[in-house]
């Protein structure tokens, strides 16, 4: 068996936490492992420091979650992935 990280799953949490506290950001990439955010151009210093306090929020509460850290994958297949 071997561990393979589950970055959309960790994706989809920090999203979804970040929601529920006022931040609207997007996922992206060919994974879903990209957290997007798009501030206005006017954003306030105060504002600022409000995402910074959600996502670091987010990605502290979701990084120590054990449930969203690895997966099991049984020794010689790809998890459902093709290796070419």
């Amino acid at each position: 068996m071997g561990i393979r990280p589950r970055p959309m799953l960790r994706g989809k949490k920090i999203r979804d936490f970040c929601r529920e506290n006022g931040l609207l950001p997007g996922l992206g990439g060919f994974y879903g492992n990209v957290l997007r955010i798009q501030p206005p151009l006017v954003i306030t210093e105060e504002e600022l420091r409000e995402v910074l306090k959600i996502l670091n929020s987010a990605f502290t509460s979701i990084l120590n979650d054990p449930s969203s850290s690895t997966t099991e994958v049984k020794e010689g297949t790809t998890g459902g992935k093709s290796s070419l």
